[in-house]
């Protein structure tokens, strides 16, 4: 048994599937570096991890243009392990 926590840097592209269009599907590749710690027990010793270690970043989700402006994203991702997550993006 055991708790690791993960803290993550990425650069990702993303692409835009039909990006005219108001509700529209995106997916992106990305690579990075991630800093690791926590502890692990095995049966007879606990032994804690402090690690940097390469990560692959991919997400695939759908946007929805709320605005010239605005665009809110709903997507799920490949980091350190499957989540799902959703963000209000600002365009400048």
């Amino acid at each position: 048994s055991g708790e690791v926590s993960m803290l993550a840097f990425t650069v990702t592209g993303y692409w835009s599937l039909f990006p005219t269009w108001y509700v529209h599907p995106y997916a992106g590749i990305g690579i990075g570096v991630a800093h690791a710690t926590g502890y692990y027990q095995d049966e007879e010793e606990r032994k804690d991890a402090d690690y940097w270690v390469p990560v692959l970043h991919v997400p695939i989700g759908l946007a929805i243009e709320l605005g010239k402006s605005f665009q809110l994203a709903i997507e799920g991702r490949f980091i350190d392990g499957i989540a799902i997550g959703g963000a209000l993006q600002v365009r400048f």
